[in-house]
């Protein structure tokens, strides 16, 4: 009689323990583990897909690359194929591209050409200047295009006054009075 009791009491505990262990596995914060997909070379955003269909999530860093285009997955932490739990994010470098100056034209317009140029190669631009017929003074600059993110080495182009623009009617209404005086004085009066 005395051992049916400690034969139950010993199930049970082997029991409580055994839940435990399902339960510890199973639930604690939710995870399980998941394997973890290749991302080296993916688009960003093809590499978040490929981790959520695993139940996984990233921490992403952005880096600067001069080869590898923006939105490309660089590398990753922990490698391709490796077993994680599902509560742990996967480390991925993605690239930002080459690096890049900001060029917003209202920060060059109406300066010297010469302080523009030195400006935008000191960022490491490279100008080309475009000599245009416009009001301002001679030698200022007019616009700078490509405006917004300009990737280092490329080329703008500086717009540079070098000449008023001529009113064409005035200009022909003055060359044709000019040419009257001066035809009126070759030849005398009234055509004499």
């Amino acid at each position: 009689m005395h051992r049916r009791p400690s034969v139950l009491a010993g199930a049970a505990v082997v029991a409580a323990l055994g839940l435990t262990a399902i339960w510890l596995n199973s639930s604690g914060s939710g995870s399980g583990t998941a394997v973890v997909p290749a991302l080296a070379g993916v688009a960003e955003y093809d590499a978040g897909q490929a981790l959520k269909a695993n139940g996984l999530s990233a921490k992403i860093t952005r880096e600067v690359n001069e080869t590898v285009p923006a939105g490309v997955v660089l590398s990753q932490s922990p490698e391709a194929g490796a077993r994680i739990s599902t509560d742990r994010d996967v480390e991925i470098r993605v690239s930002s591209g080459p690096p890049a100056v900001l060029v917003d034209p209202a920060d060059w317009v109406g300066r010297p050409f010469a302080d523009v140029e030195s400006g935008l190669e000191s960022r490491g631009l490279k100008v080309q200047e475009q000599q245009v017929s416009a009001d301002g003074a001679t030698g200022t600059v007019t616009d700078v295009t490509p405006h917004g993110p300009v990737p280092v080495g490329d080329t703008v182009v500086v717009s540079v006054v070098v000449a008023q623009p001529q009113d064409t009617l005035g200009a022909s209404a003055a060359q044709a009075v000019g040419d009257g005086l001066r035809a009126g004085t070759t030849t005398g009066r009234n055509g004499q």
